[in-house]
């Protein structure tokens, strides 16, 4: 099971983000340039990607309940999940220049 979720989810991710391409792509054509369309929109799909990974979280948050019998690896994804966000987050909260 965990082989087929992952899949899924990396469907949903690399949709994401060839549509992403798709479009820097178009603004690429309309410009010229594909260092400044790349960076312009950089923000805004790390944005949409935080938006759409709270959206989830908040959902599954509703549904796992306290007494909610968990595999191992689903501890183990949120666990890795919430590493990651805690990390990013430091990092752009305490290092700014």
């Amino acid at each position: 099971m965990e082989g087929t979720l992952l899949v899924v989810q990396g469907m949903v991710k690399m949709k994401t983000f060839t549509t992403f391409l798709k479009e820097a792509s178009f603004l690429k054509e309309a410009s010229g340039n594909d260092a400044d369309n790349y960076d312009e929109f950089r923000g805004q799909m790390a944005r949409t990607q935080l938006m759409s990974t709270a959206d989830k979280a908040r959902e599954l948050a509703m549904e796992i309940k306290d007494d909610t019998q968990l595999e191992a690896w689903v501890e183990s994804k949120i666990t890795l999940a919430e590493d990651y966000i805690q990390t990013v987050y430091d990092y752009l909260k305490y290092n700014k220049k």
